[in-house]
């Protein structure tokens, strides 16, 4: 867990440990709100339940420190989250909670944490382009429903890439379109999704290796930077890169951006990111047909019920659709009433 205490120390934001906060709570004044809050309204578990505002809860809460970090000192997403990796344990018992803060208040010398060093495109990402080995993934856009005359508009939009060498990494992203995952605008991973007959359809960076990925991947979601920088009505949060790129290309003229979550559940962090657009205020939830049919109607219990409980809609699909990479311009309109 976060120590809250002691990194609220180090910045020297003073905090409260009695009167309205919890038993496991501490208060400090919400920085979201600002001067318009006088009385420590930002209330912080200490036992790794979140973090939230009594005054203002649209936005001004989360379940993991980084936006809260970010808020209260101004630095990155990518510092705050070497902040959080870098950081101690905090876990309170039944002792006197003064007791238990002395410890914080020492003139022992701290380390600022590592930065985390965010990636370079490889040189063998190259951009998606109609001639030379570029045109087969033009090709397959194409046939997964993609105008010839959008794609090249598409793939500047998105920075699309793709890989046919058979060398780097071992040929792990070999003949693969690579979706770049940024946040605070700097590389910090990528998925590359197979335009074959691959059984495995998508092979992401790891934090582990030579090459180690920045962030995970269950502690970002896809083009994160763009959508907080679009004025739009509605945001959509896929499973896949690939459904959201086909979202995307539908969506975009009509007020609609997607992103995805890489799978079937979502992370704590995800939450948050999806949770500080505030702008949407429109905001479905599609996921792959199968994936629904498993859940039936036991969602809510789900590890995606949190997305329902924070305002996102569920769209079930057609009959005709497994997945939202498979969306026509009539199907699209037909589910989105657009």
């Amino acid at each position: 867990m976060f120590d809250w205490p002691q990194f609220l120390t180090q910045h020297n934001i003073p905090y409260i440990t009695t009167g309205k906060v919890g038993r496991n709570d501490i208060g400090t004044q919400c920085p979201f709100c600002g001067q318009a809050d006088t009385g420590n309204n930002m209330s912080i578990s200490l036992v790794n339940r979140g973090w939230y505002c009594w005054r203002q809860s649209d936005g001004h809460r989360g379940l993991t420190p980084h936006r809260l970090i970010q808020a209260l000192i101004g630095c990155s997403y990518l510092d705050a989250e070497a902040i959080v990796k870098n950081g101690t344990s905090f876990i309170p018992n039944d002792g006197d909670f003064i007791d238990q803060l002395k410890g914080l208040f020492d003139d022992s010398p701290k380390l600022s944490p590592a930065p985390l060093q965010p990636l370079l495109i490889p040189r063998e990402f190259h951009p998606i382009t109609d001639f030379g080995r570029g045109r087969m993934f033009v090709s397959y856009l194409e046939k997964r429903g993609f105008d010839y005359d959008d794609i090249t508009n598409l793939v500047i939009k998105y920075d699309l890439r793709c890989c046919v060498s058979d060398t780097f990494m071992y040929g792990a992203y070999h003949n693969r379109l690579i979706f770049l995952i940024t946040i605070d605008n700097k590389l910090v991973s990528w998925t590359g999704r197979h335009i074959g007959s691959s059984k495995l359809r998508y092979n992401s960076l790891s934090t582990e290796g030579k090459l180690p990925a920045s962030m995970s991947l269950k502690n970002t979601i896809l083009w994160y930077d763009i959508l907080r920088q679009i004025n739009a009505e509605t945001l959509v949060v896929c499973e896949g890169p690939f459904d959201a790129l086909k979202v995307n290309y539908l969506g975009n003229q009509r007020g609609i951006y997607a992103t995805c979550v890489y799978g079937s559940t979502i992370s704590d962090c995800q939450l948050d990111l999806l949770c500080s657009l505030t702008q949407y205020k429109v905001k479905y939830l599609v996921l792959d047909a199968e994936v629904m049919l498993s859940y039936g109607n036991n969602i809510d219990n789900s590890k995606i019920g949190p997305l329902e409980a924070a305002g996102f809609k569920t769209v079930i699909l057609p009959k005709s659709i497994k997945d939202p990479g498979e969306f026509t311009k009539s199907s699209f309109s037909n589910v989105f009433g657009c």
